[in-house]
């Protein structure tokens, strides 16, 4: 009988694990010869292997509605607890859909904007942390906006914000 074996992955995302026993058909009149096992249905798990992730960072607020310019560049950070490299999401994100301002507490304006340019990602080894320098549109000005940053691991993470002029 063959115990102990482990799995062992390198990846984020759904990871499939199937168990199988092929089993041992024959049975000889010597005391010695193994007990017959027969074949078993193989066994199989799904499981998400997710980044560590545990939410946005200053100066965005996980929470509430955050406040910003429209037309400013947004500093979005997250950690992933280490340098995960830059292919952390998925394609296509981060997206920004449009959604009702009405019954949410607002929170602290963004103070902390950067340099507006184009949307990009980096690690900043020295923080642990991930910034997505997030390029917002004049056009939003007076509406809200959930951003989605959809990871590579297959999880959503989302912050809610609403533009002034």
């Amino acid at each position: 009988m063959d115990t102990g074996r482990a799995a062992a992955g390198t990846g984020v995302g759904p990871c499939t694990i199937t168990a199988s026993q092929e089993g041992y058909g024959h049975h000889g009149i010597a005391a010695s010869t193994p007990t017959p096992w027969y074949p078993a249905d193989d066994v199989s798990r799904t499981f998400l292997v997710a980044y560590p992730y545990s939410g946005f960072l200053a100066p965005i607020d996980n929470a509430g509605i955050n406040v910003a310019r429209a037309g400013s560049a947004v500093p979005v950070k997250f950690s992933l607890s280490g340098d995960r490299g830059l292919a952390i999401l998925a394609d296509g994100s981060p997206i920004a859909a449009p959604v009702s301002c009405s019954g949410a507490a607002l929170s602290d304006p963004i103070e902390l904007a950067v340099t507006a340019g184009q949307s990009s990602l980096h690690y900043d080894p020295t923080e642990d942390q991930y910034v997505y320098v997030w390029k917002t549109d004049k056009a939003w000005a007076g509406t809200c906006r959930q951003l989605d940053g959809s990871l590579a691991d297959h999880t959503v993470h989302s912050a809610i914000f609403q533009f002034r002029r």
